[in-house]
């Protein structure tokens, strides 16, 4: 098992940046904006050939008691509790502060391994600022840059030797299990995607809150269900474009866009209060764009079940919405009661199936031969459209191809028809289907 180092200061001090650097890609979202990180933020570094949990933390208020303030609190000093060594970072231009020596006070009360990074020192003549700290009375300060990379090795050298970890090759290896899918909760803000991340890993993983926009970071957690291991990512809510201010929420935005880029399958939420809105179709439609599997999610049903609305209705009228939404599984859910939610996962393994559903070229020809049949596709400019021979060529979604004499003069119109005759036949429940015409040699 790999250690855990938990990165932590005040807000603004350049945690994330740090937690960047040291991971070696841009994981968390870096701005000037204070309190950008909210939830644990976890990701793998690799350091001279060590292997180590990073967590990148929101920033300590220690006077903050009330609302989100206190609930990010809670998610750093979780992340303390769990951590085998924490780096405390400082801002060296702004100096050792009040709130500084009451963070420090409260971690030398946890009894772990503390190393104190007075971040922003990237020049000689700033270097006299790091003084302003020598009353921590530690040796275990360091000067570092986590913008340039200044010092930074010199931390992580200590880290790694406190932590006692073993010489690479002695350390016993253990394989992590390849996800069996990549599973993205996206939607708009406030539609319950941390509570429904909650509610399936039984943890309070990600922060939940009234406020719209909690979540600002895309959060990858590996979880087990039935003998097969998923990779859940909460991401932020995603609004119209149109609404989205630079800065961390653009950035966030970005990182969930993301999120559905690298997923399997999206778990697309909609707020069964307000019913769909063009921006959830926008974003289903982004999905099957991205070519990705998707289910849509109708949350907080029990604030609905006094009413006279009836799932039957409410699917009916969603099938109506979109062209692909006949196609895909709607499930009625409370992520805050855990009603319907048990119904998720074997969801999800169907959808997977079909995503990576692969036809025999014998039984996708004849039932191609048998759409044409029943309406064979327009001529045009006087020439016969002709179908040779079709075969798939991928999965992850299913790629077909259809080899003809004319390609170009297939509408789309036919190529809808052709693409409900082949669901008709074999599914793909919840799976985009890519069709590809080309012309035979």
């Amino acid at each position: 098992m790999s250690s855990t180092v938990a990165i932590v200061g005040r807000p603004n001090v350049g945690k994330s940046t740090l937690f960047n650097r040291i991971v070696g890609r841009k994981t968390a979202i870096v701005d000037d904006e204070p309190g950008v990180t909210r939830d644990r933020i976890i990701s793998t570094a690799e350091w001279n050939n060590h292997t180590i949990t990073l967590v990148d933390t929101g920033g300590l208020v220690p006077t903050g008691k009330r609302g989100l303030i206190a609930l990010i609190q809670a998610q750093t000093k979780r992340a303390i509790q769990e951590a085998d060594a924490i780096i405390c970072v400082f801002d060296g231009r702004e100096g050792f502060v009040a709130a500084d020596a009451e963070i420090v006070r409260m971690l030398r009360k946890a009894n772990k391994p503390v190393f104190f990074a007075v971040n922003k020192i990237d020049t000689k003549r700033l270097e006299e600022l790091v003084r302003d700290f020598y009353p921590l009375g530690t040796q275990s300060l360091f000067p570092i840059s986590a913008e340039s990379g200044t010092g930074v090795i010199e931390l992580m050298e200590e880290v790694i030797k406190e932590l006692h970890m073993e010489e690479p090759g002695q350390q016993a290896v253990k394989g992590v299990e390849k996800p069996f899918a990549r599973v993205s909760i996206v939607g708009r803000p406030n539609v319950g995607k941390s509570t429904l991340l909650n509610r399936l890993l039984g943890d309070e993983r990600a922060l939940v809150d009234e406020a719209p926009g909690t979540t600002r970071d895309s959060l990858d957690t590996l979880m087990q269900n039935g003998g097969r291991t998923y990779l859940l990512i909460d991401t932020a809510g995603i609004r119209r474009k149109s609404r989205v201010k630079r800065g961390a929420e653009f950035y966030s935005v970005r990182r969930a866009f993301q999120a559905i880029g690298r997923s399997d399958i999206s778990l697309l939420l909609i707020d069964a209060i307000e019913g769909p809105t063009s921006q959830d179709l926008r974003l289903l439609s982004h999905i099957f764009s991205e070519r990705k599997a998707c289910a849509l999610i109708v949350n907080k049903w029990d604030a609905l079940k006094g009413s006279r609305t009836n799932q039957k209705e409410i699917v009916s009228f969603l099938r109506r919405k979109h062209r692909i939404l006949p196609y895909i599984p709607i499930l009625f859910i409370s992520a805050l009661t855990g009603e319907g939610v048990q119904e998720l996962f074997p969801t999800i393994e169907r959808i997977i199936e079909e995503y990576r559903k692969r036809i025999t070229t014998s039984v996708l020809n004849t039932a191609i031969e048998n759409a044409v049949k029943a309406s064979p596709p327009p001529s045009s400019r006087g020439r016969r459209v002709r179908f040779y021979y079709s075969t798939q060529i991928s999965s992850a979604p299913p790629n077909l191809v259809v080899f003809t004499n004319y390609p170009e003069a297939i509408p789309e119109s036919y190529c809808r028809y052709l693409e409900a005759s082949l669901r008709k036949k074999f599914l793909f429940t919840g799976t985009p289907l890519v069709l590809l015409f080309k012309r035979k040699k």
